[in-house]
């Protein structure tokens, strides 16, 4: 209970107690006609009872007035009660009964508006609480899912897509797609580079990246054919290594945006003519090497970050 929770409290008690009951014949007077009535009575100004006491004067024309709200907290107000009282030559505690009885209704609406604001205070912390154990229990069953689902997200051998899809993701129609080496061969790597389908009028590779993914067993010669040998001659190499579960988004230049989810161990390659737009679902989970050279993590473990562009403008 604060400090001035337990003076309301006292209030009410004394109120109920100590004030001498008022009836019409023998009604109280207010504690503020009191004070000024007894002051004016002997001459006094506020000036002169601001300079005896050395009470500003608006606290005490706030007590004349009865203006609780431009009062100071009760502790000090009843200091000057005490104070104004012996300056006039006035019994101290009759003037704090007659203080206890005016001020009730004042002091006992601000102890509601208080609770009020209490409960309000209260009833939002709860529902931050809420809210943060619902994003919480939301990103652990994202986080489930992504781990039991995990082929949505990988690369898989390439296939020959329909015709509007990206040409990057696919090999040429003329050629078939080479299997992949076996699962079952711990010294072998696979590198998987999707070739551009050939279209009429165009010559030179697309700037859409290339993407490739290995294991981290020592590589074998890749084999691509003189279509990927163009992707990969783009000026802009990005390598990804997974040292945990990560989810990457990769978009090459103004490309379409690719996703992958990257298991310990593996890697993926990227190639571009000027600059990656990055995503990373665990910064702290994979390695990010530009052109060779290995960047410093872009977060903590299972810290989300968006739209790194590499390299930076």
């Amino acid at each position: 209970m604060s400090p001035e929770t337990s003076e309301v409290a006292a209030i009410n008690r004394l109120s109920d107690s100590e004030s001498p009951p008022a009836s019409p014949e023998n009604p109280m007077e207010s504690v503020g006609s009191y004070l000024r009535r007894v002051r004016e009575s002997k001459g006094y100004t506020l000036d002169r009872m601001a300079a005896t006491t050395r009470i500003q004067r608006p606290i005490l024309e706030a007590l004349e007035e009865e203006q609780f709200a431009q009062l100071p907290q009760l502790v000090f107000t009843k200091g000057f009660l005490r104070t104004y009282a012996r300056a006039l030559e006035l019994d101290e505690e009759d003037v704090l009964r007659r203080f206890l009885e005016t001020a009730h209704p004042f002091y006992a609406q601000k102890e509601i508006e208080q609770q009020r604001v209490r409960m309000q205070q209260e009833e939002a912390r709860r529902q931050k609480r809420s809210k943060a154990i619902l994003i919480g229990i939301a990103a652990c069953m994202v986080l489930g899912l992504l781990w039991l689902f995990p082929t949505r997200h990988q690369p898989d051998t390439p296939s020959t897509p329909p015709s509007n899809s990206s040409p990057l993701l696919a090999e040429p129609k003329s050629e078939p797609a080479e299997p992949l080496p076996s699962s079952s061969s711990a010294t072998e790597a696979h590198d998987v580079r999707p070739q551009p389908t050939p279209s009429s009028g165009t010559s030179s590779p697309s700037s859409t990246p290339s993407l490739s993914t290995s294991p981290s067993s020592p590589t074998s010669p890749a084999r691509h054919s003189d279509s990927a040998s163009d992707v990969i001659s783009l000026p802009q190499r990005l390598q990804l290594e997974a040292n945990e579960l990560t989810w990457v988004v990769v978009q090459a230049d103004d490309g379409e945006r690719q996703e992958a989810l990257l298991k310990p161990g593996e890697r993926a390659t990227w190639y571009a003519r000027d600059h990656f737009t990055l995503t990373l679902g665990n910064a702290g989970g994979v390695t990010v090497t530009l052109n060779g050279k290995t960047l410093k993590p872009f977060g903590k473990p299972g810290v989300v970050v968006r739209d790194i562009v590499l390299p930076p403008s």
